[in-house]
């Protein structure tokens, strides 16, 4: 009897022990997987990031420009303009280019309502696989509003003033993709009574031959920086966030419409990365800074951020890398040069 009790006591002890034994392994291997899984998102985000840079280049090769940041004040932006180089020709038919990219302002005597209402229910219901990075969410996410979201920005450089605006100082905007040109600039402010269809007969602002500095020494895209905890938050929603000069209050918002009040209050903050604010050092970096100085740019990705290059390479930068030449990269024509490790 004895016998039996020890027997079935150290058959308890020997279960106990195998328990603990795998206890420990899967501790030992869950950060293996971990490691796996992100560097498999690491890879497909920098493969998103050169389908971006190749679009650009059948972009202006097709239309012998670059893409514009945003087609005007009130247009659509850069993220709608290379849709049909990403393989999404069937979403890019359904939008008309010249309209606005929401609905604001569409009343009369404005032309185009309807096509302006049109663009922003077909954008709005489609997140494109290729805009989203897969270490922050799944392809298929919205934002709290229902609403596309993207997980990149435009690059913008040197700009006074308003650093998050791509239609207004175009006298010091330095970086590379710059909003539209249109008789008189016409397209660069709010439609008026007087000037009710701005964004007619748009083109392309500049050329490559614009990026002086060299395109392999220019970035055009970089990871937006969304901190944990706001992803999918837009519009005062964020924890934290309360609308005015609130950062956090657009920067997960709809991505194709660029002027300042857009739907349910979205900014321009949620289509530009500003070099000048620099790269968030860790997904919680930024958290509670007012808007004009918080970072723009930032990644999920431990230690570096991806940027598309003007050439079209993809080059993950060190969030390390000093505000001079995170400057420099970010400016066509400075005359700056980049050196990086």
């Amino acid at each position: 009897m004895k016998i039996n009790k020890f027997r079935k006591a150290f058959t308890l002890i020997e279960l106990l022990v195998v328990i603990a034994i795998i206890a420990i392994l899967i501790g030992l291997l869950l950060p293996a997987v971990q490691k796996v899984r992100e560097a498999a998102n690491r890879a497909t985000c920098t493969n998103n990031m050169k389908q971006m840079g190749l679009a650009i280049h059948a972009y202006e090769s097709a239309n012998s420009g670059l893409p514009p940041a945003v087609t005007g004040a009130c247009g659509l932006s850069m993220w709608a303009l290379i849709l049909p180089y990403l393989e999404q020709g069937g979403l890019a038919a359904q939008l008309d280019y010249n309209a606005f990219g929401f609905t604001e302002n569409t009343g009369a005597p404005f032309p185009r309502a309807a096509a302006s209402q049109t663009n922003y229910n077909v954008l709005r219901a489609n997140t494109v696989p290729v805009y989203v990075c897969p270490s922050r969410r799944s392809k298929g996410a919205k934002n709290a509003n229902n609403d596309a979201v993207c997980d990149y920005a435009i690059i913008t450089a040197g700009g006074t003033g308003e650093r998050w605006r791509f239609w207004n100082n175009l006298s010091s905007q330095r970086q590379a993709l710059r909003a539209a040109v249109s008789p008189n600039n016409n397209n660069l402010g709010t439609p008026s009574a007087t000037n009710p269809d701005p964004l007619a007969q748009w083109n392309s602002r500049d050329t490559m031959s614009y990026i002086a500095d060299g395109t392999s020494n220019t970035a055009i895209i970089g990871e937006k920086h969304i901190p944990t905890g706001f992803v999918q938050k837009c519009c005062g929603n964020g924890p934290g966030g309360s609308g005015g000069n609130s950062w956090d209050r657009g920067h997960d918002a709809y991505p194709y419409y660029n002027l300042w009040g857009g739907p349910g209050g979205y900014a321009e903050w949620a289509l530009a990365g500003p070099v000048e604010n620099g790269i968030a050092k860790s997904p919680t970096d930024g958290i509670g800074i007012a808007y004009d100085t918080a970072p723009g740019l930032g990644s999920w990705h431990s230690g570096i951020c991806n940027f598309v290059f003007a050439d079209g390479s993809v080059r993950s930068i060190a969030t390390s890398v000093s505000q001079t030449n995170l400057n420099s990269m970010g400016s066509a024509n400075s005359g700056d040069i980049l050196q990086l490790d």
